[in-house]
């Protein structure tokens, strides 16, 4: 995984504004630019329990090809879930990924 920039997000609004069974928030997700080696990973908590700062690592997409460039998220469409867009930068291409199940 090369250094990229990195951004924290909430895969839902309700997960958002929820707390932990501790009654904090809960932990972000961290979407992580793989730069050069054409990835784009989110890391996601592996619990809420404030002793554990393990995170599991999912490749969102590999392009095996181009330069990731910036990501933006946010709820685009209003439906309550988190939506990612991913720039192909050496490509001209964006990747449009969502939460919605």
């Amino acid at each position: 995984m090369s250094p990229g920039s990195p951004k924290t997000f909430y895969p839902t609004a309700e997960f958002a504004v929820g707390l932990a069974e501790d009654g904090l928030p809960h932990k972000p997700y961290i979407l992580l630019s793989g730069d050069d080696d054409g990835r784009m990973y989110v890391l996601f908590p592996n619990s809420d329990a404030r002793d554990d700062w393990v995170y599991q690592k999912h490749i969102l997409i590999d392009t095996e090809k181009t330069t990731i460039g910036k990501m933006a998220h946010g709820d685009f469409d209003g439906d309550g879930f988190e939506d990612v867009v991913v720039a192909g930068y050496s490509i001209g291409q964006l990747y449009l990924f969502t939460y919605k199940p």
